[in-house]
């Protein structure tokens, strides 16, 4: 599939111009090939082992919303990415099972969801904050959807959240 999609892009580019006029101006060439590579690069994080900077990165490439909070989400409920929760079961943001949205979960430990790959987490997140933004849920202030929706019991979550600074360690 990933050489018919190079096979594909070469040949829209190389013959973007038949009979005088053009198929893809060059603007909608470029988005192709970068869109491309972010799914080549999504595809090789993919197969990788987790690492914080590989997870940043893959936030950043499947357009998570406020990534950088996210992440600090993964690193409370993980304990700088320490509990077994992640380390066992590839859930980095404490997700319970989904029951009403569409998932990527594999199973479930402890009322906790479980993932086949640390991508996969990252996925789901990406899907329970879909299900919010198809509810009309407001996520400029990202803190107070945290605490709209009641994403964790703990009363100084969001303060918590907002207390982690260095992001990558």
């Amino acid at each position: 599939m990933k050489h018919i999609l190079i096979i594909f892009l070469l040949t829209a580019i190389t013959l973007s111009n038949l009979g005088g006029e053009y198929i893809y101006s060059p603007g909608e060439k470029e988005a192709m090939v970068g869109e491309y590579l972010r799914q080549s690069r999504a595809e090789y994080i993919r197969s990788q082992d987790f690492s914080p900077q590989l997870m940043v990165e893959y936030m950043e490439l499947i357009g998570l919303c406020h990534a950088d909070v996210v992440y600090r989400q993964a690193v409370l409920e993980t304990g700088w990415f320490t509990h077994p929760r992640c380390t066992v079961y590839n859930n980095y943001f404490g997700m319970r099972r989904a029951r009403v949205r569409k998932h990527c979960q594999a199973g479930v430990w402890k009322g906790h969801a479980t993932y086949e790959h640390w991508t996969l987490s990252v996925d789901d997140y990406k899907l329970w904050q879909e299900y919010w933004e198809g509810e009309d849920m407001d996520m400029t202030d990202y803190y107070a959807f945290l605490r709209e929706v009641g994403y964790a019991t703990a009363r100084n979550y969001t303060r918590t959240l907002r207390k982690i600074n260095n992001l990558t360690t």
